[in-house]
């Protein structure tokens, strides 16, 4: 049996960070954190075995972007995923650097959205 696609989840609001988590778990290995620097020292331990990071952008400690620099160094092969509340990041078509794929919150209104993006994200 082949291995699942592990995500690390990273997002400070712990009530959706269970739902995104609990939808991801359906189809992939999901881990989630709401302490991004817990995430951190997580994947540090276990960057071979990570494929995927998916972070909120604002967070308290450090911010989504800083955690997608600070991977992107310990391992570059780990697929970064960013979401943002923030839409004028994406009509700006900000370049977030080292982050394949940038994501508006409203996408978790329809969780199998966001799994079939992920799905994509590693075929």
């Amino acid at each position: 049996m082949a291995n699942k696609t592990r995500i690390v989840l990273v997002d400070d609001e712990e009530i959706l960070l269970t739902v995104i988590t609990k939808k991801l778990s359906e189809q992939f290995e999901a881990i989630s954190f709401i302490n991004p620097i817990m995430a951190l020292e997580y994947i540090r331990e276990n960057h071979n075995q990570v494929d995927i990071l998916l972070t909120d952008y604002k967070m308290p400690v450090l911010d989504g972007i800083e955690l997608i620099l600070t991977v992107e160094k310990i391992n570059p092969a780990i697929k970064k995923v960013l979401l943002t509340a923030y839409s004028d990041m994406l009509t700006k078509n900000t370049k977030i650097p080292r982050c394949d794929l940038l994501l508006e919150k409203s996408i978790l209104q329809s969780l199998d959205e966001l799994v079939n993006m992920i799905s994509t994200l590693i075929e």
